[in-house]
């Protein structure tokens, strides 16, 4: 690892990141993005009774969307480059093989 990129990179490592590509003038950083559990178990009993009073019968329609939120893996990225003498840091946010650049 460039020495360039060092601080950086600690710094993001004491963040959560872990270290997935590390090269002379590269280095990938990775943090796997978290669901909130406590939110959506509280969403989900409000949903359901909420359905109860409304429909007469209790449907988990939030459980279903923290079901998919757990399924549908996400994680943070970020990439950290030497171009030109200079640290350049680029974020991204990767969801099932799609990446999507976060500047």
């Amino acid at each position: 690892m460039d020495q360039r990129l060092e601080p950086t990179a600690t710094a993001l490592v004491t963040q959560g990141y872990t270290i997935r590509l590390d090269t002379d003038s590269h280095v990938i950083l990775a943090r796997p993005i978290r669901v909130n559990h406590i939110l959506h178990l509280i969403l989900s009993i409000v949903s359901i009774l909420f359905s109860a009073v409304l429909f007469a019968v209790p449907l988990p329609l939030w459980a279903i969307v923290w079901l998919v939120m757990i399924l549908r893996k996400k994680e943070e990225l970020y990439i950290l480059d030497v171009v030109n003498g200079q640290v350049v840091s680029k974020p991204m946010r990767v969801q099932q093989n799609k990446t999507i650049d976060l500047e």
